[in-house]
């Protein structure tokens, strides 16, 4: 088993929650060694610029995506990535 070094975060773009629970995910991963990116218009959308991505190079190298919001949010996640294989994990926030 291999250690998570990158994480990706896609928040709901107009979920107050969400937009949170990517800032408290971005502190505490940060916090233990792992790096963080989340797409630059959701970043932007969320407060979280300092961690924004390309969004043509966000999937790059990411151990994992966490998808903060709801079925749309999920497959804009997955479309985001599925090319290059990143596992998904969805957290309804609604």
């Amino acid at each position: 088993m291999s250690a998570i070094r990158a994480v990706g975060l896609v928040p709901h773009r107009e979920r107050g929650d969400a937009a949170e629970l990517a800032k408290h995910a971005a502190s505490w991963l940060s916090d233990r060694g792992v790096a963080v990116r989340v797409p630059e218009p959701d970043a932007a959308a969320a407060g979280l610029q300092h961690l924004a991505a390309p969004v043509d190079a966000f999937a790059a190298g990411l151990d994992i995506v966490l998808s903060l919001g709801g079925d749309g949010t999920m497959l804009r996640t997955v479309d985001l990535v599925y090319e290059a294989g990143v596992p998904v994990l969805g957290v309804n926030v609604g």
